[in-house]
C-alpha cells in the first residue's frame, strides 16, 4: 500500500546541502539534514501546488507536501488532527494498529500518527516497500505542511535521526 504512494513521486531534481528549503513564496522550511541524506524536489502533478520535497538516504525517506489553507480552524491542533485523520484514512485501513494516538512534534501546532502496513508483517522491508509510515501535519503561515516518513521500523538509528530532524523543523 505504501509503495503506491511513494511511486507516485517522480521527476527528481537534486539539490545540494540545503538547510533552508523554499516550499513556496513566503514559506521556507529550515531543516538540519542528517549526514548521508539528500534533498530532492519533485514537480507536483496538481496545478498551482508547490513542489514535493523528498529527503532520502536511498533507504529511508521523508516526503513533504504543502497544502494552501482555506479554513482558519487548521491553526489549532484539533483542526490539524481532523485533517490528519482525513489524509491518513487510506493508510489506516491497511494498518496493523487499530487505534492511532495522535502525537505532536516540538514545532506547534502539529500532529502525527504512526502506521504499520499489515501486508508487510513478517516480510522483509525494502526501499519503496516500507513497513512503517509516520504521517503528520504542521501549521505554517498560509499553508499546511504535511509529511510522511517511510521506514522499516519505528526503532533504530535511522528512524531516530529522522524524528530528530522533524522535531527540529522551523517554518519561516
Amino acid at each position: 500500500m505504501f509503495i503506491k504512494y511513494a511511486l507516485a513521486l517522480s521527476m527528481f531534481v537534486s539539490i545540494t546541502n540545503a538547510k533552508t528549503i523554499k516550499i513556496t513564496k513566503g514559506l521556507d522550511l529550515k531543516i538540519s539534514i542528517p549526514k548521508g541524506y539528500k534533498i530532492s524536489k519533485v514537480e507536483n502533478t496538481v496545478p498551482n501546488l508547490p513542489e514535493t520535497i523528498i529527503i532520502s538516504n536511498g533507504d529511508y525517506q521523508v516526503v513533504f507536501n504543502s497544502i494552501p489553507m482555506t479554513k482558519t480552524n487548521l491553526k489549532n491542533v484539533g483542526g490539524l488532527e481532523k485533517l490528519l485523520g482525513m489524509m491518513t484514512k487510506k493508510l489506516k485501513s491497511g494498518a496493523v494498529e487499530k487505534k492511532f494516538p495522535v502525537k505532536k512534534l516540538k514545532i506547534t501546532p502539529s500532529a502525527y500518527v504512526t502506521i504499520t502496513d499489515a501486508k508487510m508483517v513478517g516480510k522483509k522491508s525494502a526501499h519503496n516497500n516500507w513497513r512503517c509510515a509516520t504521517a503528520g501535519v504542521i501549521h505554517g503561515k498560509k499553508m499546511v505542511l504535511n509529511f510522511t516518513l517511510f521506514s522499516h521500523s519505528f526503532k533504530g538509528k535511522e528512524y531516530k535521526k529522522l524524528m530528530k530532524m522533524l522535531n527540529g523543523l522551523k517554518i519561516k
